[in-house]
Order: C-alpha cells, then sequence, then structure tokens
C-alpha cells in the first residue's frame, strides 16, 4: 500500500475544474501561498523517498528476526482451514504498516508546510477551517504507530489462518478510519483551493501535477519489493 494515497493526488487536480467562486485579494494571495507551500512540500518528500525506503527495511529486517517463518505451516494447514479474509486482512496490516513506518520522514516536511498555511487568511472563516482540519488530519496519519505484525502472525498461525488476529482487527480499524479522515480533508481543501486559484498559478499547478506523478511512479517501485520481502520472511507464499 503505497503512502502516497492520503498524501497526495487531490491537489493534482486542480487546475483541471474551472474556478468555483469568486476570489478576493485576500483569498487570492493566500491561495497562492498555499499551493507555493503544497509545491515545496512535495519537493521534500519527494527527497524523503530514501529515508522512507530505509526505514521501510529496517521495519522487514526486525520481522525477520522477530518472527521469521512463523507462517510457513499455513502451507500445511488441514484443507479448507485458511481463511482467505482472515489472510487478506493480514496482507492489508502489512502494507499499512510499512505505509505508516515510511510516512516518519514526512513528519519534518509536514510539520513545514502546516507552519507555512495555518497563518492564512481567507475571506470565509470555513477556509481557514478546512486547512487545520486538513493539517491535523495528515499529522494524524503520520504519527500512527505500526501494529505488532509478529503478535498477529503467531495469533494468525496458531489459527491456523482460521481467523482474522484481534491485532490486526484494531490497527486496521485505526489505519483505515486515519485515513479515511485525511482523504476527506484533502478533498476539502483541493475543492478549497480549486475556487481560488489564478490563472497566473498554472505553472505551479502543473508542477504540483508532475511531482505527484513522479512521487506515486517511486512510491510503487519502491514499496512492492518490501511487501514481497515480508511476505517472504513470514514463510507465506507469495
Amino acid at each position: 500500500m503505497r503512502r502516497t494515497i492520503v498524501m497526495t493526488g487531490a491537489i493534482a487536480l486542480l487546475g483541471l475544474v474551472p474556478a468555483a467562486a469568486a476570489a478576493t485579494t485576500t483569498d487570492s494571495a493566500s491561495d497562492h501561498a498555499a499551493l507555493t507551500a503544497y509545491d515545496q512540500y512535495l519537493h521534500n518528500v519527494v527527497s524523503s523517498v530514501p529515508a522512507w525506503r530505509r526505514d521501510n527495511e529496517a521495519f522487514v529486517a526486525s520481522v525477520s528476526t522477530g518472527c521469521g517463518h512463523v507462517l510457513a505451516g499455513l502451507s500445511r494447514a488441514p484443507s479448507g482451514t485458511v481463511d482467505q479474509t482472515a489472510l487478506f486482512n493480514f496482507g492489508v496490516e502489512i502494507g499499512g504498516d510499512l505505509a505508516v513506518v515510511g510516512a516518519k520522514a514526512d513528519r519534518a516536511p509536514l510539520a513545514k508546510l502546516t507552519r507555512a498555511v495555518a497563518p492564512l487568511t481567507w475571506s470565509n472563516p470555513e477556509s481557514g477551517a478546512i486547512v487545520r482540519r486538513f493539517a491535523a488530519a495528515q499529522r494524524r496519519l503520520f504519527n500512527l504507530a505500526p501494529s505488532h505484525l509478529c503478535d498477529d502472525a503467531r495469533a494468525l498461525a496458531a489459527s491456523d489462518g482460521a481467523q482474522t488476529p484481534p491485532g490486526t482487527t484494531r490497527f486496521l480499524d485505526r489505519f483505515v478510519g486515519d485515513t479515511t479522515a485525511a482523504t476527506k480533508w484533502q478533498s476539502a481543501l483541493g475543492t478549497m483551493l480549486r475556487q481560488f486559484e489564478s490563472p497566473a498559478d498554472s505553472g505551479l499547478v502543473h508542477d504540483i501535477a508532475n511531482l505527484d506523478r513522479r512521487l506515486s511512479a517511486r512510491i510503487d517501485a519502491a514499496s512492492t519489493p518490501e511487501v514481497r520481502n515480508i511476505v517472504s520472511v513470514l514463510g507465506l507464499p507469495d
């Protein structure tokens, strides 16, 4: 699961939809400042990809040390014992763990973005509230702790793959909830900024879209091998 699902993407749509409302001078200035800060944020996140990769590799190594091949026995479980939903949920947990572990590298860029956009003023107080809620939702997601993956893997093995481990369910509840909230407020921010976008910012919007595509490609290229590595060290068939 790539971290960019909720951390980029929506704002890349800016400029593809005509402005929906007349902007005041204050709104236009704040919108330009917000777009500039977000563009710099994406540059910083792209630069953090090597750190994200190192953190993910360290996490895979910790799983290998803590519970390597603990799920190898599932290939020998009695026929019909292994529940595919339980395996699927555990797989989502693996992806979620890699996402939140990698997101540590983005905490500093997010803090810088928040400092830049928090003081901006808007003609409608709700616009400022959307900015704050976006930053808070992203911060909550970025600060989410990874699951106790080895404990959950042992529980999955103990049930012969028949049940989703309770720890997996608890982690997914938090991860999905925080991801949903971050996606909601990112979409709201994108809608709000579209309303006040100036034609003079078209180049900036284009750069944001390009950065988003570059980031998505880099994360996809880096995350897929790490998921396979964890699956392998746990002893699950690829």
